[in-house]
């Protein structure tokens, strides 16, 4: 997120949630806490987390003045590793209210963290000895009561699966109307964004046993039966017709499904790269589909010699399936990114040099360090065109002159990948352009300072995360006005050269041009808009639906409590976390 000053916090934030910390919000309540993991201060009031019911924390936590988040005070001695040092009275990063220096780690935040990295031991005491038939099951319950089914996935299974008790709770029968076994439903109706907000239909998922006897499931609210789902006496069946041999590219898998009891069938679709390998995982590949064949591109899927496709019939209770012999998928090379440097383009005879990239492998994943070469096309002083290994390597020794670096990452299979190079200059410097950029109407005008004895190369992208591309521009300082298209946005930068030495990028420009109008549906239609940060014009934007020469209906969306983002080379606009349009309707009549 280049500019965001709040990205640090923003994504710490974040983690939290996964890790099922509180969010906190205000101290008028608009809060969901979980006050056994990480309390909140004493005195604020919201919802629990669990269960959804008003709460407040008695953990004597006390807020940080001026904010609604939790006190680290200084006295827990809070300290940035190679940065501030020593901190005074800080806030958790799970509130809100404050500044980005003001934010980080509670104790019992840190403390949850900590466990979470304990490895969990497979033990043989946490699976049976024999497996059993269980049954997952989906679906949505809304605060009426009503119940809507996903379709329901029977197998077997050594997974120790216990019953439980709750409010809300789907049963197993038998044919007396017996419970053979039941499981509480994790249902809430509201969910963790910022702010929690409530929501009228809830979810639920999970597993339960599935004994012999089982004639049918009960979804439940306490004594109430909410929803019966009859178990077939059939499963159904399934036949693989065509499966693949030897692919490399699409090819569409086709099988025939059948049901002895006329139910609806849906069928799931997955890919083994490798079943000789015990611990080998089924991929998903479609899930739920209706229809009897499936269209796969495998040149995107991981390679191997013992490859299956396995597709599982179900009728929304029981199941079926059918695997396919084992073919081949050819083995694909790993993908690599090489980043610009951080440090510059520039540097000293003798003088730190941070490489940075990384490799994945469909089949191996991220590869390790040991796997990743860096080559240099002069080399070191040492005279190896090999400079080290690993995602990150300081290079301290290259050899004087302009070097073209890449990254050869190598997979288990003995597949390998060059990446694109990107050039450095060791020893002689020059002197980075100073870049100036102006923007009337639809016009972009550019130019720089000049460096002695120096060409130069101008470069541009379209979004912050893309590649540069460059056009080398000689001797030239400027570039002529320019009319683009409304909406570009482009990013430009302009780097010295000659035959022995490289500059440093000039200061990156930021070119915008606005939009005057945006056609974006007709009445009655859904209004979808996609606003890019180019088209800040003001304090309104102005969209015309379903335009004639006799009437117009206008929509006008005020955005006068938006604000721009501070320490960002771009106009994006943002209000809280969430990008929010208030529209109101204004009628032209008939000219």
């Amino acid at each position: 997120m280049p500019g965001d000053e709040d990205a640090p916090a923003t994504i710490a934030h974040e983690i939290g949630h996964t890790l099922g910390w509180e969010i906190l919000m205000d101290s008028a309540g608009l809060a969901s806490f979980k006050c056994s993991v990480n309390p909140a201060p004493d005195g604020f009031s919201g919802k629990d987390m669990d269960t959804g019911e008003p709460t407040s924390c008695k953990a004597g936590r006390v807020a940080l003045e001026g904010t609604s988040s939790t006190l680290i005070p200084a006295e827990q001695h809070p300290y940035e590793i190679d940065g501030r040092g020593v901190l005074g009275n800080m806030g958790c990063y799970m509130g809100s209210g404050g500044r980005m220096a003001q934010w980080w780690t509670t104790q019992d935040a840190y403390d949850h963290l900590f466990n979470q990295f304990v490895p969990i031991s497979d033990s043989a005491g946490s699976r049976r000895s024999s497996p059993q038939r269980l049954i997952e099951y989906y679906g949505y319950i809304s605060k009426q009561n009503v119940v809507t089914l996903e379709p329901w996935h029977s197998f077997e299974s050594t997974e120790i699966v216990s019953d439980s008790q709750g409010k809300y709770m789907v049963v197993a029968l038998d044919n007396k109307g017996e419970i053979l076994a039941g499981s509480a439903l994790d249902v809430k109706f509201y969910v963790l964004s910022n702010p929690p907000m409530e929501i009228d239909t809830a979810p639920f998922e999970g597993a339960i046993r599935f004994p012999e006897g089982t004639v049918k499931f009960q979804i439940r609210n306490g004594s109430a039966i909410l929803k019966e789902v009859a178990v077939s006496a059939n499963a159904p069946m399934l036949t693989l017709t065509d499966a693949p041999s030897n692919p490399d590219g699409q090819y569409t898998i086709k099988w025939i499904g059948s049901d002895a009891d006329g139910d609806k069938l849906s069928y799931t679709i997955e890919y083994n790269p490798d079943v000789s390998y015990a611990d080998s995982e089924w991929v998903v590949l479609a899930a739920d589909i209706d229809q009897a064949q499936w269209k796969e591109d495998f040149s995107q899927l991981p390679g191997g010699n013992h490859a299956k496709i396995r597709v599982t019939v179900s009728d929304g209770i029981l199941t079926g399936y059918a695997e396919s012999a084992e073919f081949t998928v050819p083995v694909k090379a790993p993908e690599v990114f090489i980043y610009d440097p951080e440090w510059g383009f520039a540097y000293s005879e003798d003088e730190d040099i941070l490489l940075e990239a990384e490799a994945f492998d469909l089949q191996d994943e991220w590869l390790p360090d040991d796997k990743l070469e860096w080559i240099s096309d002069i080399g070191n002083k040492s005279g190896s065109t090999v400079i080290g290994k690993g995602s990150d390597l300081i290079a301290d020794d290259l050899k004087p002159g302009i070097h073209t670096i890449t990254l050869r990452a190598t997979n288990s299979a003995g597949k390998r990948t060059v990446s694109k190079g990107i050039m450095l200059s060791v020893g002689n410097k020059l002197d980075a352009p100073v870049l100036s950029v102006s923007v009337s109407g639809t016009t972009a005008t550019a130019s720089w300072s000049s460096v002695a004895n120096a060409k130069y190369k101008f470069l541009y992208r379209f979004d912050l995360s893309a590649d540069y591309a460059s056009s080398d521009v000689g001797n030239m300082t400027s570039i002529p006005s320019v009319a683009l298209p409304e909406g570009m946005i482009l990013y430009v930068a302009v780097q010295a050269y000659n035959d022995s030495a490289l500059s440093n990028l000039s200061n990156v420009g930021y070119i915008s041009i606005p939009i005057s109008l945006l056609n974006v549906g007709t009445v009655g239609s859904d209004l979808k808009i996609g606003i890019s940060c180019a088209q800040y014009q003001g304090n309104q934007y102005q969209f015309d639906l379903n335009h004639s020469s006799f009437d117009s209906l206008r929509w006008n969306m005020d955005i006068s409590s938006f604000k721009q983002i501070q320490n960002s080379p771009t106009a994006c606009l943002a209000v809280g976390n969430d990008f929010k349009l208030n529209l109101s309707a204004g009628y032209a009549g008939s000219t």
